[in-house]
């Protein structure tokens, strides 16, 4: 029995069902494996319910299965989910095994076209769960009232431990000084807690990248104050002065002392965010020579167009590079196309754009630039560069660079006009002399 939530635009949710159909109904050990990722992390309510991969995880559905192979009925609730970094979605619910009911949060990493669950961890609203015990008997909330001090210390310490991922609370105090760490975070960041407390100062602050700690406190801020909670992914010091990133959840609190403090579950997610780098470099820059690819400059370039006043684009490419690569191979001319990206990298400024266009064709533009004189002999510091850089490695290469520049003051000007331009020039260069320069200025 599955309770449907209204809305349709969950992104897991059906992956979800889809999962606790295989395991709890159909009793399916291998259907519900394959719904699941090999490096699968799962927590279940008693002792004995850890797996932290997929053979273990199959492991024990095997044993359950025998155990208990009637179907076994359940119900979802209370369902909520969100995206931690692309292709990646927790999400949190409760389910209703047998009226025994379990808080679930899972995560799943989209591969291919489908959402796999990479992590489980199933608590209860109690601790007390007998050894091999799959669906434990549910009792009174009660019993946390009539506990002793001591009780409650060692119950909070358990639920601690059983945490997937670190935790770590602070005061609401400037740079939040420390109130709780686990030992699951001290083993992220490599330290122990005494380590911890001396490099730090007993501040949190100071394991946060200097760099992320204006957005870190501003998400607790603005999280704080309109729902007393938060999420925010920075980077974190770890002992060894690298740095992994981490997902950081929080909720306000107050602790025994009457202090307003936070506390945050934190979760590695230092592969994910790696992963996402990866994609971006490769969506947006040119494997060999590592600058923009086409696409991205054209975007980029489309970007400054509507605020710059001034501006000037370069397009130029590699004379008599065939020769180069008839004669002594493709790996000879990448080499060649590298060593024009390092001369375009010295000879322009950290927020001009640098693009591969295309073969051996690249474009430089140039920001802020309202001078022809300047362009020219700009054009021309690249060509010289070039030309000395080649005549130094291979005397006998007859290498150089051939460019048409356009340089624009006009308000309302396009990258696709301004790269027509740009190749009218170009080919005027090649047409008459090659390994020299043409400007065209437009206002």
């Amino acid at each position: 029995m599955i309770y449907k939530s209204k809305e349709n635009n969950y992104k897991v949710l059906n992956s979800l069902e889809t999962f606790f159909q295989s395991y709890l109904v159909e009793r399916d050990v291998a259907k519900t494996l394959s719904l699941v990722t090999d490096d699968l992390y799962s927590l279940g309510t008693g002792a004995h319910e850890v797996a932290s991969n997929k053979k273990e995880f199959e492991n024990l559905l095997i044993e359950e299965i025998e155990a208990e192979p009637s179907p076994i009925e359940y119900k979802i609730n209370n369902y909520t989910e969100k995206d931690i970094v692309d292709g990646v979605t927790t999400c949190m619910c409760n389910v209703i095994v047998r009226d025994f009911l379990t808080r679930l949060t899972a995560t799943f990493r989209l591969c291919g076209n489908e959402y796999k669950a990479c992590n489980f961890h199933l608590s209860s609203a109690t601790a007390m769960q007998e050894d091999r015990e799959f669906f434990p008997l549910r009792f009174s909330n009660n019993i946390l009232n009539k506990m002793k001090i001591e009780s409650q210390k060692k119950l909070s310490e358990l639920i601690m431990e059983s945490i997937p991922g670190g935790v770590v609370g602070g005061y609401l105090e400037p740079n939040f000084p420390l109130y709780v760490i686990n030992d699951e975070l001290l083993g992220y960041l490599g330290y122990t807690y005494d380590e911890y407390v001396h490099d730090t100062k007993g501040l949190i602050s100071n394991t946060i990248h200097h760099d992320d700690l204006d957005s870190v406190n501003q998400a607790v801020e603005e999280g704080i104050k309109n729902c007393e909670e938060y999420e925010v992914r920075y980077r974190m010091k770890k002992k060894d002065g690298s740095y992994i990133w981490v997902y950081d959840r929080g909720k306000k609190i107050i602790s025994e002392d009457g202090r307003p403090a936070i506390i945050s579950i934190i979760i590695d997610i230092s592969e994910t965010v790696e992963l996402q780098n990866k994609l971006i470099r490769e969506a947006t820059l040119d494997s060999l020579t590592q600058v923009y690819n086409r696409k991205e400059a054209t975007k980029l370039i489309e970007l400054d167009l509507k605020k710059s006043k001034s501006r000037a684009i370069l397009l130029m490419d590699i004379d008599n590079l065939k020769t180069i690569n008839d004669a002594c191979g493709h790996l000879i001319g990448d080499d060649v196309l590298v060593a024009l990206t390092s001369i375009l990298k010295a000879n322009t400024r950290e927020n001009d754009i640098i693009a591969r266009v295309g073969g051996d064709e690249f474009i430089v533009y140039l920001k802020n630039i309202n001078k022809e004189e300047d362009v020219l002999n700009k054009a021309n510091k690249i060509c010289n560069d070039f030309k000395e850089y080649f005549t130094k490695e291979c005397e006998n290469a007859n290498l150089s660079i051939s460019i048409g520049a356009v340089l624009s003051e006009q308000e309302n000007d396009s990258f696709i006009n301004l790269y027509r331009l740009a190749d009218m020039a170009l080919y005027d260069v090649k047409f008459s002399l090659k390994g020299n320069v043409k400007v065209t200025t437009i206002s």
